[in-house]
Formats: structure tokens, C-alpha cells, sequence
């Protein structure tokens, strides 16, 4: 309940009478209960979720012990959340009492949760959160199959040079280290191969140059970049990296590199 929001949106639903709410990840400012508010008007309430924090504090990284990748399905993995590992992870931000109060705001009050992937379908529902429909994050492609990917090459002096692109936001569970500790093996078979890390050179892309070592100078990075710019990142690639080490709900990245046609 977040008291300096509720009653601008009971003001809100009040004054627009709408046929139906569509709300997008209510974690902070809004809060639960401007869910609550529409449901006591008898407004449809549909709620997607667009990541795993209605259930997990972080990013969700615990995989079951028992799970072989490459056996079975995805489906049968046993996503369920474990209230003492959340506690030694989180300690005193880990209040139980909160999360038995969040199900039941999202039971009662969302007429349809939709998740932008299956697997986070399979996760919400596993520890009791009602998601019931699935609609896939979207790109407009067109934008993308038009992108100049050679000028992104001679802006960056790239050449003919084989090259990974690096989309994502930096960071751990992004698979930023992973992804350089996967790029020192690659340059060792192929020396003119660069790494294309788009976004500011923080203290991450640091990390990633110490770990590449001497094979520092084979990692590009852009600093911002524009839209358009981004576009013809994308389009310049011969392969996009998407190296997440946690549950994606959908990363944008590999729909971006899909719509250029790069692997």
C-alpha cells in the first residue's frame, strides 16, 4: 500500500470509468493495492509480469540439483522458491509476512496474469502466482532489416573482422564475465575476432578487459549509442550474445539480432 499514489488512482479510475486495467510490473510506486482498487469498481484487472520479483527478491539463478540439461523438458523443472535461501540472501529485506500478503493481492484482484514467456509462466505459477496466458514481448522488424550495418563497421574500424555483439545491460547476471571468459577461448582460434559491447565503459566492461588479458584490445566498446545506432550494431554482427545466467523472461536482445537475420 503505497499511500501517496492510491488515492490519485482511485481519482483516476473514479473520473475515467474504464472497461478493463492492464497493469505492467506494480512492484514500487504503484503498489498491489491500486489492483484492489479497480477489482472494488468490478473493473477486469490484467496483469503481466514481466520478471520473477512478485515471487523473487533478485534474479532467480537456483536451478534444481537434480535437473540435467539436454533431459526431459523445461517444463518439469521444480521452480520452487525457497523462503530460507531467499533469507541468507537477503537477511533483513526478507520479510515472509509481505509475500503471503502480495499472493493474496494478486489471487483475489487479477482477473489474468500474462507473462511475456512460457517459462516464466512456469515459474509463477509453481510458487503460486496465477499466470495464465502468455504473450511474447514484440519488436517492430522492419526498422531493423533496413539497418546499415557496414557503416557501424567503418565507424568502429571493424573491418571484415568476425564479431560477437554484446546488446545487454552489463552486468553479473547478464553473463558478462561468462561471455568474456568464452571470448579469451574464441580469439586463441581466431585472433581478428572482436567483442562489440554496446553502453558505457563501467567498471564491468573493466572486469571483462582484465579477464581478456592480453587479448584486451579484441573487445569493442561503443559507449552510447543511438537508436539507429543500435540498429545497425545489431546488423553489423555476425553473431549476438545473450549470455544471461539467471531465468530471462524474454530478453529484447535476441529478437533485436532476429529481426537483422544475425544468429
Amino acid at each position: 500500500y503505497n499511500p501517496t499514489t492510491v488515492p490519485d488512482v482511485r481519482a483516476v479510475l473514479g473520473s475515467i470509468r474504464p472497461d478493463a486495467v492492464h497493469a505492467h510490473n506494480v512492484h514500487e510506486f504503484l503498489s498491489y493495492h491500486t489492483l484492489k482498487l479497480a477489482a472494488d469498481k468490478s473493473i477486469p484487472v490484467v496483469l503481466t509480469y514481466h520478471d520473477a520479483m512478485s515471487v523473487e527478491y533478485g534474479k532467480v539463478t537456483d536451478v534444481p540439483e537434480d535437473v540435467v540439461v539436454g533431459e526431459g523438458t523445461l517444463d518439469s523443472l521444480e521452480y520452487q522458491v525457497s523462503p530460507w535461501d531467499q533469507l541468507k540472501r537477503n537477511r533483513c529485506r526478507y520479510f515472509p509476512l509481505r509475500n503471503v500478503l502480495n499472493r493474496q493481492y494478486l489471487k483475489r484482484y487479477v482477473d489474468v496474469g500474462v507473462s511475456v514467456s512460457r517459462e516464466l509462466a512456469t515459474f509463477l505459477t509453481r510458487n503460486g502466482v496465477p499466470c495464465s496466458r502468455v504473450v511474447h514481448n514484440g519488436i517492430d522488424p522492419s526498422p531493423y532489416q533496413n539497418a546499415d550495418g557496414e557503416a557501424f563497421r567503418g565507424r568502429f574500424e571493424l573491418g571484415d573482422a568476425p564479431t560477437v555483439l554484446f546488446g545487454g545491460r552489463l552486468s553479473y547476471y547478464k553473463g558478462a564475465r561468462h561471455l568474456a571468459r568464452a571470448f579469451s577461448s574464441v580469439v586463441e582460434e581466431v585472433p581478428e575476432a572482436r567483442l562489440v559491447v554496446t553502453g558505457s565503459a563501467d567498471g564491468t566492461a573493466e572486469r571483462m578487459t582484465r579477464i581478456l588479458g592480453n587479448e584486451s584490445d579484441s573487445m569493442v566498446t561503443t559507449d552510447w549509442l543511438s537508436e539507429e545506432g543500435i540498429k545497425r550494431a545489431f546488423a553489423a554482427a555476425d553473431v549476438v550474445a545473450a549470455p544471461s545466467i539467471y531465468l530471462e523472461p524474454f530478453g529484447l536482445t535476441a529478437a533485436e539480432g532476429m529481426a537483422c537475420g544475425t544468429p
